[in-house]
């Protein structure tokens, strides 16, 4: 999956440059029946990032607007759990 581009519009690989994201904390936020970004692939970005990170995996649920549409209150609070205390 590709979701950073240059300026030259050459696509690139999110696999590719989360290792070069630390020291800035990373929180993915997966369902585990998503199609969008697949579990398989957070775990993959997750091994490949650098500390500060979690990973998130939320049950019976798929993208990330889905999980927030599925249950808020959960959502926000892992969020702000991640902000108030991962960091």
């Amino acid at each position: 999956m590709s979701f950073f581009k240059k300026k030259n519009k050459k696509k690139v690989n999110s696999e590719d440059v989360i290792s070069k994201i630390s020291p800035i904390p990373i929180y993915l936020i997966a369902g585990q029946n998503d199609k969008t970004v697949y579990p398989w692939h957070a775990y993959r970005l997750f091994n490949k990032a650098k500390d500060p990170k979690k990973l998130e995996v939320f049950k019976d649920t798929i993208h990330a607007e889905d999980i927030y549409l599925a249950a808020p209150k959960t959502f926000v609070n892992s969020c702000y759990n991640w902000y108030e205390h991962g960091i």
